[in-house]
């Protein structure tokens, strides 16, 4: 039996039970054939409507750093775990906190506050490392607090206001109506990393 199209499909049960009879009928005249191809139509456009509400949702880990809160990708997210030691990198921009093993491996770790605003995470008993995977390669973002995991539409985004440090724009995909700034891990590790020499 042909199952229901949902309600919000703009088909009221009137024309579902139409559908299903046309859909059982042994021949159908032309004005019936078109009737059908209409309603399938409709149905197939909500549906693909549905599906687009949900790729416009991302999953992400929210968190502060100084002031700003953050997000990232969740499915970027490798391990989020407590401050421990971060090695000092010599002569490295005050942005890279220094270095921390992670699974047997040095990954840097980036100061999201010193690079946004200037002064740096502070530190404190909340602070977390939020550690990064993207092809193969690592990074750690320092935080001040981890906020959570929350669903972020991407639709609702809009971009960097013009108050925003031109330099910086490139390393932000967007920002939520409540100013949530949703990071670009690609950027971060693709502007960053190479030109320290950490990657």
């Amino acid at each position: 039996m042909l199952r229901r199209p949902m309600l919000n499909n703009r088909l009221d049960l009137d024309e579902c039970t139409r559908l299903e009879r046309l859909c059982c009928a042994d021949r159908l005249d032309a004005g019936q054939a078109a009737r059908l191809l209409d309603l399938r139509a409709i149905a197939l456009a909500s549906r693909s409507s549905a599906r687009a509400a949900v790729t416009s949702q991302t999953e992400a880990v929210v968190f502060r750093a100084g002031r700003d809160v953050f997000a990232v990708s969740s499915r970027a997210v490798e391990q989020v775990r407590e401050l421990g030691k971060i090695a000092p990198l010599p002569l490295a921009p005050a942005i890279v906190a220094g270095v921390i093993v992670h699974r047997a491996e040095l990954v840097a770790a980036l100061d999201l506050a010193q690079l946004f605003e200037g002064q740096p995470c502070s530190r404190s008993t909340t602070a977390r490392l939020i550690v990064i995977e993207r092809e193969r390669h690592q990074i750690a973002l320092l935080s001040d607090e981890l906020i959570g995991v929350r669903s972020l539409d991407r639709d609702g985004l809009t971009a960097a206001p013009s108050t925003f440090p031109i330099e910086l724009t490139q390393y932000v995909e967007g920002i939520t109506p409540d100013g949530v700034t949703l990071l670009s891990i690609k950027s971060l590790m693709s502007h960053l990393l190479p030109a320290q020499g950490l990657r």
